[in-house]
């Protein structure tokens, strides 16, 4: 029963866990050199959209900027960061909105390697021993025989251990508006 309890608990402690993610776009945001907030309104070409535009690519990154500012666009930022959680296009759509750009480019994440890793966790443990018999007293008037029923529970706990396994990949976004054209 104990252990029961344990594992509903254990369940719904990392349930709670998981559901406010961090936003490691945002938490991992670099804005450009020199893009103010001020400095990227006065050379964008328009009113940023409500929502950015999402462009997953994969490849160089360098070349990815460089054929962007060949059509007219300038990054204003970038996210980057290594992690081995399944991180959300939406987070760096959230970013993209909060600094105003115009399209947020999601470069594929790239795998960066596993670490594995050693788990120890203690469970609760329970032993119950039952012990029968019976014993005899002999007196001057004749014997007395009487049995003898005892269950015995000891309560205690263990550690086991498990092994995980994360993979990382790198993620990167970078975070684009149109340029007035000269």
């Amino acid at each position: 029963m104990r252990c029961k309890i344990a594992a509903v608990t254990l369940l719904a402690l990392s349930t709670t866990a998981c559901v406010t993610p961090e936003n490691h776009y945002r938490q991992f945001f670099y804005p450009a050199p020199g893009a103010t907030p001020d400095r990227v309104a006065m050379y964008r070409a328009g009113a940023p959209p409500a929502t950015p535009r999402i462009d997953k690519i994969d490849g160089d990154p360098r070349e990815i900027l460089a054929q962007y500012a060949r059509v007219g666009f300038a990054s204003i930022g970038e996210s980057h960061f290594n992690s081995a959680d399944g991180e959300r296009d939406a987070d760096a759509v959230s970013v993209g909105s909060s600094v105003g750009a115009d399209i947020v480019c999601i470069i594929n994440p790239r795998y960066k390697g596993s670490v594995s890793l050693l788990n120890s966790y203690t469970v609760p443990t329970q032993q119950t021993a039952y012990t029968n018999g019976s014993a005899s007293t002999y007196t001057a008037r004749g014997t007395v025989t009487t049995d003898i029923n005892a269950v015995t529970t000891t309560y205690g706990s263990e550690t086991r251990y498990g092994v995980s396994t994360l993979n990382q990949f790198e993620y990167l976004a970078f975070y684009l508006v149109r340029q007035k054209r000269d």
